[in-house]
């Protein structure tokens, strides 16, 4: 009997408590959701206004979910504090730093990557679609990422590298200013009006489309001489936002159309010299001494 009375004295105690509580669960989701709806809000439109101002999206998403994740942590230790478990969300704060920080130690290479691409979402040396070159891999910016970076290579394949590699490593962008040079060789007989081929290959590049000019007009100088040929470095810049013009077709058209004029001009392009001898050999028979041949 004495079983029974304390058996139904607990569950008294046990539904009581529930019947106090749920009326502080249903007041503290009510807070924590309207908080939480005016947080979105403000997140929508602050996001918005990122967006307008800068053309940087990579970094856009990243504050977007950096304000997500804000939002759910601030929601769940709002909805602790209000029912009354202050104490014990202080200590879940301490507990997830300490895990935090063995996870970390555990996966040092993913939590690097990590890191970096918060890094790079603030400070990044290239944007989408610029042409970069990191380690062997070279090819057009395409997606970024907070663990890895997509870069699209010229031959069609993807290419995921991880952003501390991309961070410790040497990285060449040849499209952040606009600017790019690019260069071909030309050989001519020494005997050849030096300054003649050189006004007219500029003449040449500065007629074709997409070449640019003033400052940076076209240049030729001389970069070696050697079997009687006189080697011509050609210089020509173009703008890489512009993608009505390719580098490839503009050096395509130039090479063609300064063959074309040296021709005109009564100058040929020398080809490769082979230097092909034939050196007569006559066998020299080798006679035996007197002594050997009594020896025999």
């Amino acid at each position: 009997m004495n079983i029974l009375n304390q058996l139904t004295d607990s569950l008294s105690t046990y539904f009581s408590g529930i019947i106090d509580f749920v009326p502080r669960l249903l007041v503290a989701l009510t807070i924590v959701l309207l908080v939480y709806i005016i947080m979105r809000i403000i997140r929508s439109r602050l996001t918005r206004w990122i967006r307008n101002k800068s053309d940087d999206h990579l970094l856009v998403d990243f504050m977007d979910g950096v304000f997500k994740t804000l939002n759910f942590v601030l929601g769940f230790l709002l909805l602790l504090y209000l029912l009354g478990y202050w104490a014990a969300a202080t200590s879940l704060i301490g507990g997830l730093g300490v895990s935090a920080f063995i996870i970390g130690f555990a996966f040092k290479d993913l939590g690097e990557n990590f890191l970096a691409g918060v890094m790079m979402a603030f400070n990044r040396p290239f944007r989408m679609g610029d042409v970069v070159k990191t380690g062997d891999v070279e090819g057009t910016i395409t997606e970024m990422s907070l663990r890895e970076t997509h870069i699209k290579t010229f031959d069609g394949k993807d290419v995921y590298v991880p952003n501390g590699q991309i961070l410790k490593a040497p990285l060449y962008n040849y499209t952040i200013d606009g600017f790019l040079r690019k260069e071909f060789k030309l050989k001519v007989p020494y005997r050849a009006d030096m300054d003649k081929v050189s006004d007219r290959i500029k003449q040449i590049l500065s007629e074709i489309p997409g070449v640019l000019g003033e400052e940076k007009a076209p240049t030729t100088f001389i970069s070696s001489i050697d079997d009687g040929t006189v080697t011509f470095t050609i210089w020509f810049w173009f703008d890489t936002f512009d993608s009505k013009y390719s580098a490839l077709t503009m050096q395509t058209q130039a090479i063609r159309d300064i063959t074309t004029a040296l021709e005109e001009m009564n100058i040929e392009i020398p080809g490769s010299v082979i230097d092909i001898r034939n050196h007569e050999t006559k066998a020299i028979e080798l006679k035996p001494s007197q002594g050997q041949k009594e020896a025999v």
